[in-house]
């Protein structure tokens, strides 16, 4: 109650529904959006030699990784950024109502030097 949930239903699968207003549930995937948006961020100041620029949309669906190629390369680190990206997005999109079969994350790293797309992850799809 005291978060603002109004109502609760335990499922016959030990899961819990819970009712909450709207405006309470918008400013919660808004407080998600700022988290990744920080992490993502927090990415970018830690290999600023490896990372221009990453975005994503609105449903963290599609997310564009801009990098110097050969910083990315060889920075062992870096290369988790699309495992990283992944759980947030599939995070966000489970509380942001989208269907588990239709959850996905398309991660597309750009070379700033050639604009190329010169990787594509989609995941759980390439997981799996």
């Amino acid at each position: 109650e005291q978060e603002g949930y109004t109502d609760f239903t335990i499922n016959p699968d030990g899961s819990v529904t819970y009712v909450i207003p709207k405006d309470i549930y918008e400013e919660g995937l808004e407080e998600m959006r700022r988290g990744i948006d920080e992490t993502i961020q927090e990415s970018i100041d830690a290999s600023p030699l490896v990372f221009e620029s990453i975005t994503h949309d609105e449903d963290m669906t599609q997310f564009d990784v801009r990098v110097h190629r050969a910083a990315y390369e060889e920075d062992l680190a870096a290369g988790f950024i699309g495992f990283s990206l992944a759980v947030s997005g599939a995070f966000f999109q489970v509380f942001s109502g989208i269907p588990e079969e239709r959850q996905r994350v398309v991660i597309g790293f750009f070379d700033v030097e050639t604009g190329d797309v010169f990787e594509t992850q989609t995941w759980p799809d390439d997981y799996e």
